[in-house]
């Protein structure tokens, strides 16, 4: 059932809704009563020092309030505790649950400060005697519960985004702990050594690496000096490393020898920075420490591999250099530096040209010769070439020069290995073999003898121009690599090659021996005839040498054939 009171809010005609607005009414109250006479006396109490301020909608059971309260919005609500469909601090739980967000005032003829209590726990903001309460207490617990309502929604607004924020805090912080425990697991696990030194030279944190390169506990090293494990002769240096990077802030690079427990030295780097404390405002020195032994080992080595390979260059009678790309000599063997000193040239300004030329300061291109070096930049492939290179007395040389190319990363040329043999012996004596052999061409083609050579398959492969003319070829070279097949009668040629194959198997010659000849032209003479065998430096017959001389000719052949 409701009221007259809710009846004049929302049945009026047009022009007294508007008349009500007009008049600002202030507060919209659910009276919850199922007592008629306590309802008029609610409504009256309020309208009596409130006139037209509180609109009241009166309700007598909790379902009709949760009816109601379904499609309208109510300031504040008046709760009996004994309804017909609810009764005690039940009532305030179902009203609250069902709308929370409703400031609920309890009244009830119960004295009991204990009850009271209750209620407000069960959800209502206030409580109210019945009877008791005049207009203006009665105002000051609909405002009162209507302001704790709004702070209680506030709070709760608050706590939800409080909670939203712990929520993310917490995630956050998890996330955290998960980065700082894989920090240290990386900063433990680290192959390097970090330690977190202060301004004196106190460790303030160590990782796994750094204590084991002491061999000690890193709970003994954490909050005692560093310098303790510092070799005597490097203290100063490692105290001045300290200072320099805490008080001028600047990153510093500092090599030391540690002594560990077991009196083991190693030779280790520490590369510290600056790292500022804003805690305490101090400066401390995050330093790397990197053990040098594999580092020194593998110095020790390259300079074992370089003075190896040095005596191996500095041992070859050649001249042998590495030659950058602006023809500076960055390594030279010892005949080169030899060579260099012979010219009068400093090893500092040492120019790959400078070397076995009389004129220094002109290059190969210069003189009209292969220039090694730029055909290697510019091909990136190895050259060869002869050189007439001049020394100080003005001597003429020959010089083979081979140079190859070395490449970096990038695959450019950046030097060139060049080696330089002096060649000037083999050239002359080169020379001097081909005027032998010219003057022994010539004296053995003005020779009336027919003189050959045949390999084993019994083929011309020299021959003087006698032998060419009796078998009517204009010179030897026509016939080279023919056989005796190619110009003499079958017999004849039979009887050539079973003299050449017996002395090609046996090994033993066959000299002056007096055989018949039959020329091109069908002229028969007798010939002396001697073959001897071609011998390998591993005593392998390779083929025979042989020389026939006319002994008779013309009308004197059948005769002397017939007496042979």
């Amino acid at each position: 059932m409701v009221t007259a009171a809710w009846r004049r809010r929302t049945d009026v005609p047009m022009e007294a809704s508007e008349e009500v607005e007009e008049r600002s009414v202030e507060v919209a109250l659910l009276l919850v009563e199922d007592n008629p006479a306590d309802a008029r006396m609610v409504c009256a109490t309020l309208d009596e020092c409130y006139p037209r301020r509180y609109v009241v909608t009166v309700v007598e059971s909790l379902a009709e309030a949760r009816g109601i309260l379904a499609d309208h919005t109510f300031d504040a609500a008046l709760l009996d505790l004994s309804l017909p469909d609810s009764e005690g601090l039940e009532t305030i739980g179902r009203l609250a649950a069902a709308h929370p967000e409703l400031p609920v005032v309890v009244l009830t003829g119960v004295d009991d400060e204990a009850v009271a209590m209750e209620a407000v726990r069960s959800g209502s903001q206030d409580y109210l005697l019945k009877g008791q309460a005049d207009g203006p207490s009665m105002a000051r617990a609909i405002r009162y519960a209507i302001d704790r309502k709004k702070a209680e929604e506030l709070l709760v607004a608050e706590q939800v985004k409080l909670e939203a924020k712990n929520r993310e805090l917490e995630k956050a912080h998890r996330q955290l702990q998960a980065y700082r425990d894989r920090y240290i697991d990386l900063y433990d696990s680290a192959p390097l050594g970090y330690a977190t030194l202060d301004g004196d030279g106190y460790v303030q944190e160590i990782n796994l690496a750094g204590a084991s390169l002491v061999h000690a506990d890193r709970n003994d090293i954490i909050g005692f000096p560093f310098s303790q494990f510092v070799a005597p002769d490097d203290q100063q240096a490692f105290l001045t490393h300290v200072h320099q990077c805490v008080n001028k802030h600047r990153e510093i690079t500092t090599e030391v020898s540690l002594v560990g427990t077991t009196g083991k030295i190693v030779e280790v780097q520490l590369r510290s920075i600056p790292l500022d404390e804003p805690e305490t405002g101090s400066v401390l020195c995050k330093t790397a420490i990197t053990d040098l032994t594999e580092h020194r080992q593998m110095e020790e080595a390259i300079r074992s591999s370089r003075a190896f390979l040095q005596t191996i260059i500095d041992a070859m009678p050649d001249i042998m250099m590495v030659i950058d790309r602006d023809f500076r000599v960055v390594q030279a063997n010892r005949a080169a530096r030899q060579a260099a000193a012979a010219a009068n040239i400093p090893d500092h300004c040492l120019l790959c040209y400078q070397i076995v030329l009389n004129d220094h300061n002109r290059t190969c291109a210069a003189l009209d010769q292969t220039c090694p070096l730029r055909e290697v930049v510019a091909t990136g492939k190895a050259v060869f070439a002869t050189h007439v290179h001049y020394d100080d007395q003005g001597q003429q040389h020959y010089v083979d020069v081979s140079a190859s190319p070395v490449f970096d990363a990038s695959n450019q040329v950046t030097h060139i290995v060049e080696l330089r043999r002096d060649v000037t012996e083999r050239k002359l004596a080169d020379k001097a073999l081909a005027h032998e052999r010219d003057l022994l061409r010539t004296l053995i083609d003005n020779l009336p003898d027919c003189i050959y050579v045949k390999d084993v398959e019994g083929r011309f492969v020299a021959a003087n121009l006698a032998t060419a003319r009796v078998m009517g070829a204009s010179a030897p070279e026509e016939i080279l690599g023919r056989t005796d097949f190619d110009f003499y009668p079958e017999d004849v040629a039979r009887q050539y090659w079973i003299d050449e194959e017996q002395l090609l198997r046996s090994g033993q010659p066959l000299l002056d021996k007096v055989e018949p000849r039959i020329d091109v032209a069908g002229n028969r003479t007798i010939v002396l005839t001697t073959k001897v065998p071609i011998v390998d430096s591993e005593g392998k017959i390779t083929g025979l040498v042989g020389i026939s001389r006319v002994i008779h000719e013309g009308k004197c052949f059948r005769a002397d054939c017939e007496r042979q």
